[in-house]
């Protein structure tokens, strides 16, 4: 879906409509394994890339955000500069603790390398030089739970 419109084959949406968390994914079929969709990437000046394939992996025993271990997704994480290219700064307000944990994925779920420094405060700096242009999802750890923003690399 983009906000409350249903998406089907010919629809479009943009990077913004991705940042924004404006388009979500509803599994429809409990008892399929796995989904797909496929896009075209278009650059508004007429270049584009084929029709990559998407695959999502359904997993019953999959964290679910909602589930009472995660801080609130407005919880105070605030990252700078999003988009990075270098260096990502992570500050925790002190509402939610200390960092005793920081992963960095891809939007297929695998973990990406990258330093972290900081760990046990509420400042904390990933080097993301090496990482690929594109969307992550950050998962920051404390004592009272976790959270998970999104985080652009370019």
């Amino acid at each position: 879906k983009l906000g409350n419109q249903v998406l089907g084959v010919g629809s479009h949406f943009t990077m913004q409509n991705i940042i924004n968390n404006s388009l979500t994914y509803t599994n429809t079929n409990a008892a399929a394994p796995y989904d797909y969709f496929t896009f075209s990437v278009n650059d508004g000046e007429g270049g584009y890339t084929g029709t990559p394939r998407f695959n999502l992996k359904m997993d019953p025993n999959a964290n679910i955000i909602l589930d009472a271990s995660y801080l609130d997704e407005n919880s105070e994480v605030f990252l700078y500069p999003n988009p990075a290219t270098e260096q990502l700064n992570v500050v925790l307000g002190n509402s939610i603790g200390k960092a005793i944990g920081a992963t960095l994925s891809d939007v297929q779920g695998r973990l990406v390398p990258t330093a972290v420094e900081g760990l046990g405060g509420s400042n904390l700096k990933l080097s993301v030089g090496n990482v690929l242009p594109g969307l992550y999802f950050l998962e920051v750890k404390t004592a009272k739970g976790s959270v998970t923003k999104k985080v652009v690399i370019e």
